[in-house]
């Protein structure tokens, strides 16, 4: 009888101690969550970013168009030839000998309205390796006969543009990270992937205009062109891990 009275004793013992070891398991949980060494979770987030730099534009493109008119076509395209003759005497020194940074981008002849002359034309673009020769080179083209300049457009070089671009996705990089790390903080960032969404130039190089300008003037003048400032945009997406 004495051993029948101990079992209840035995079995409330027994859930005691489950119920102890519940609650101990329960708190090495939270304590582990809850402790700054343990591992947090880990996860990739993406985030698109953009850089900057700018610089003056180094080299400038003219775009001149020069005509001739005669009583046939030979004596309009001779005409004509004579012009640019003058117009290439005028701007080799400004290529420095470089005639294959002149290029032809309309060549033409036509009969005029009155039907009793011909019109030969023809439009090149001048690259202009130093910019601040333009000055220069609009004053002698303004005083050439038959020889119009239609319009002027800063321009960074190649080698501006392969440099700003560099920068520029620099810029991006650092502004992709410093995001990551703001919507993940405190946890660790680390750049797992990079792709460019590309880039702009700003002001965009004008490659192309209409023909047209006003009369040549009968001896130089000094005209003031302004290259200003361009910029180059470089976009990217980067994935980053965290944790």
């Amino acid at each position: 009888m004495k051993n029948n009275k101990l079992l209840p004793a035995a079995g409330a013992i027994a859930l005691l101690l489950v119920a102890v070891l519940l609650a101990i398991t329960v708190i090495a949980v939270l304590y582990s969550v809850a402790s700054p060494g343990t591992k947090a979770p880990q996860g990739y987030i993406t985030v698109s970013a953009s850089g900057f730099a700018s610089a003056p534009p180094s080299q400038a493109l003219l775009y001149i168009t020069v005509n001739g008119t005669g009583a046939t076509v030979y004596d309009a395209v001779y005409n004509m030839s004579a012009a640019m003759q003058s117009v290439n005497a005028t701007i080799v020194g400004y290529v420095h000998g470089n005639m294959s940074m002149v290029s032809t981008s309309q060549y033409s002849v036509y009969k005029t309205y009155n039907r009793s002359t011909y019109t030969a034309t023809e439009s090149v673009v001048v690259t202009m390796p130093n910019i601040s020769d333009v000055n220069a080179a609009l004053g002698k083209l303004s005083a050439l006969a038959n020889a119009y300049v239609t319009g002027v457009s800063a321009q960074l070089s190649a080698d501006q543009v392969t440099q700003l671009r560099t920068q520029a996705l620099k810029a991006a990089l650092l502004n992709a990270t410093e995001q990551a790390g703001e919507l993940v903080s405190p946890m660790g960032v680390k750049m797992t992937n990079v792709s460019i969404s590309g880039y702009v130039i700003r002001p965009y190089p004008v490659y192309a205009l209409a023909a047209g300008g006003s009369a040549p003037v009968a001896k130089d003048v000094a005209p003031s062109f302004f290259g200003g400032t361009s910029k180059v945009s470089e976009s990217i997406s980067a994935v980053f891990s965290y944790g």
